[in-house]
């Protein structure tokens, strides 16, 4: 029963990281032309890259899991320990490469909101300048008119 559980865990591990792969493979990596700021265009590739990444060790790994189920432990201990210490650490690596992902688009977007929100308190105060400064023009407007019309 466990064989059989690793053979399909395995072989669902490998479908995936092909579908993936071949997603991943055929889009383009530069999405710079499609008028994103410079900044999105850099974090959409390296993040487009990152998923490839995890994508193809998510594959070795069910691979490792495809072999090891295959490699009988009481004649080949050594290989049968090897193939599986291979397959854990490609599973480890995978786990990690997900976490820094994971803590790259955090960071990018907390950085992100960040310079948003001091852009915005710019437009802001820019627009409040210009309104104050419409209304003292108007408020010097109006005490020339009315100066103008009591001088007889």
């Amino acid at each position: 029963m466990l064989h059989h559980t690793i053979l399909l865990f395995a072989g669902l591990m490998i479908t995936y990281a092909i579908w993936h792969t071949r997603m991943l493979w055929g889009t383009p990596r530069t999405v710079l032309e499609e008028g994103l700021p410079e900044r999105w265009g850099l974090f959409l590739n390296r993040r487009h890259r990152r998923r490839l990444q995890i994508a193809v060790l998510i594959g070795f790994s069910g691979l490792s899991m495809l072999i090891g189920a295959f490699v009988p432990r009481q004649t080949f201990p050594k290989t049968f320990i090897l193939v599986w210490l291979l397959a854990v650490l490609f599973l480890l690596w995978t786990i990690l490469f997900a976490l820094f992902d994971m803590v790259s688009i955090s960071t990018f977007f907390s950085r992100s909101k960040r310079q948003d929100d001091a852009e915005r308190a710019k437009f802001r105060y820019e627009i409040e300048q210009k309104i104050k400064e419409e209304r003292e023009r108007q408020k010097k407007e109006s005490g020339d008119q009315n100066h103008s019309n009591s001088d007889p």
